[in-house]
């Protein structure tokens, strides 16, 4: 009994997986300054707003000297439609340490968790993060959607 019930379940997953339809991702590159200036280094995030009513998992990118692309390594493309985009910027890549005991010699991040809305992305998408974002505010946001794309 309990057998026929796991390979039910088991059937039943298998069925499913493929039901549905699969979340075409789009990349996206560009820009990302900090007043004005190439963010040294940073991590960008692409979180679909259901508050607007899209979903789908998060798109990510690393930050390198002013430019980020999600077809990197350790990037993720996007889902279509509007996404609060989260950015963190620091003078320079943090040291991966599995240490907590080490003394750390990292400078302080620029700012952490800036965050802009957005309704959609192009193949190229530009960001400028104001300087008023400077510090390590958690989900600093700004108070109406700015331009995000140069011309």
């Amino acid at each position: 009994m309990r057998f026929g019930a796991s390979l039910l379940l088991s059937a039943v997953i298998f069925a499913t997986a493929g039901c549905g339809s699969e979340l075409k991702l789009q990349h996206v590159a560009g820009k990302a300054t900090f007043a004005g200036k190439p963010i040294p280094y940073g991590t960008i995030e692409f979180i679909p707003d259901s508050a607007r009513g899209n979903k789908g998992p998060p798109g990510t990118a690393e930050i390198i000297n002013g430019e980020f692309d999600t077809r990197r390594e350790n990037g993720r493309g996007v889902v279509a439609g509007p996404h609060t985009v989260r950015i963190s910027a620091y003078e320079e890549k943090p040291a991966n340490s599995s240490d907590e005991t080490a003394a750390s010699t990292a400078k302080p991040p620029l700012f952490i968790g800036y965050t802009v809305a957005v309704d959609g992305f192009l193949a190229e998408h530009n960001f400028d993060v104001p300087e008023s974002a400077k510090g390590t505010d958690l989900y600093k946001t700004t108070p109406n959607r700015p331009k995000t794309n140069d011309p």
